[in-house]
């Protein structure tokens, strides 16, 4: 009985001491919790302060989590020439944005943003990355577009997590190489650099799958492209790239392709574009073509054409073989007819076709759906 007892009594004892210690713990972080968040809010008034009484949501702007905490903030378009040491009290930051405020570099304590997943500091002064940068576990997005980058530190390799990278618009003149150890990542984005040519074992982005080199010196695509199944969307606009190797065919995740101010004719557009299994989204805007050529009927499963800005003057009726297509933007061309096969489209939600020299439309067009000022069409308003 003593020893039932005595165990009954510490039981009582060690529930109540559960209990008081249990409400002792959970005021200690809500006493934290309010801490933390009044030196958010101090900070986000010091932070007004800098970016300036006329600023509008389009240059300042937070998002808070559930429990309060700022978890996502961006300055644009302010002259703040510094790391704000005001940031650094946003201990739960998830996404950080300083575009066009004139940062000469990312400070080297930067790992003190334990939770940063996105980092984007476009249109600034930057030229190097901080090592500090690796103690970022969680860092998965990193945008340092239009800055003065010439080429990625060694230790790049080791952003193992990273999954989207934009580089675009920097001084780089050879293809960083550092990039192909990043096993994860999904996006490389490398517009408006100088290079010249993209490396053969590019392959080794087996994760790829969103590749953009627009307005850079590359004339050519490695074969190698052909064993990166996982790419769903290429970019090659404002480049003088004029081929494509026959491997492409092996790249059944492809669906996106632009041609956009490529200086192709209708005779210059790969013939072996129109043998892709699943392509869906097509750009060939702004191209010096009087057409469209009659293989596009092969494509069966494209969803979206843009043709706008040429000097289209007609359609082939292979477009009505395209029975999946649902938008379509023939914009500031010469087209005086439309062909009546676009009447098997039956799933068309948008069709653009303005400022060109229409004089009718076929019956089944649907005027909910076309956007057509600026033609001789009786009844549709001409603008200037």
């Amino acid at each position: 009985m003593w020893q039932t007892g005595w165990n009954r009594k510490t039981l009582w004892f060690s529930l109540i001491l559960l209990v008081f210690s249990g409400c002792y713990k959970t005021k200690a972080p809500m006493q934290n919790n309010n801490i933390g968040i009044e030196k958010e809010k101090k900070a986000i008034e010091l932070l007004k302060q800098k970016v300036g009484k006329n600023a509008t949501e389009d240059n300042f702007g937070i998002y808070k989590n559930d429990s309060g905490y700022v978890e996502s903030l961006y300055i644009n378009d302010v002259q703040l020439d510094r790391f704000p040491e005001e940031l650094y009290e946003f201990s739960q930051i998830e996404l950080l944005g300083l575009r066009n405020v004139n940062l000469s570099e990312i400070p080297r304590d930067i790992d003190r943003f334990k939770k940063l997943e996105i980092l984007s500091v476009i249109g600034n002064n930057i030229k190097d990355i901080p090592s500090s940068i690796l103690k970022s576990e969680k860092l998965n997005e990193l945008f340092l577009s239009k800055n003065q980058f010439r080429k990625l530190p060694s230790f790049t390799t080791q952003l193992k997590n990273l999954k989207t990278l934009y580089l675009d618009y920097n001084h780089f003149t050879e293809f960083p190489r550092e990039v192909l150890e990043l096993e994860q990542l999904d996006m490389l984005i490398l517009h408006g650099n100088p290079i010249s040519e993209l490396p053969e074992d590019i392959d080794r982005l087996k994760n790829l799958g969103s590749l953009g080199f627009d307005y850079t010196n590359v004339t050519s695509i490695p074969e190698s492209i052909g064993n990166m199944d996982s790419i769903y969307t290429l970019s090659i606009e404002g480049t003088k790239i004029k081929d494509f190797p026959k491997s492409i065919l092996n790249m059944k995740g492809l669906r996106s392709i632009d041609l956009r101010g490529t200086g192709m004719t209708e005779n210059d557009i790969p013939s072996i574009i129109w043998k892709l299994p699943n392509l869906e989204h097509l750009t060939l805007s702004d191209n010096p073509m009087k057409t469209i050529p009659k293989e596009i009927g092969n494509c069966k499963k494209l969803l979206s054409l843009y043709a706008d800005y040429c000097y289209l003057e007609y359609l082939p009726e292979e477009l009505g073989y395209c029975t999946k297509l649902n938008y379509m933007n023939f914009a500031w061309n010469n087209l005086k007819t439309i062909p009546a096969s676009l009447c098997n489209l039956d799933k068309i939600i948008g069709l653009k076709i303005y400022r060109n020299d229409l004089e009718y439309l076929p019956s089944c067009i649907d005027d909910t759906y076309v956007d057509a000022y600026s033609n001789p069409l009786p009844g549709v308003p001409r603008r200037d």
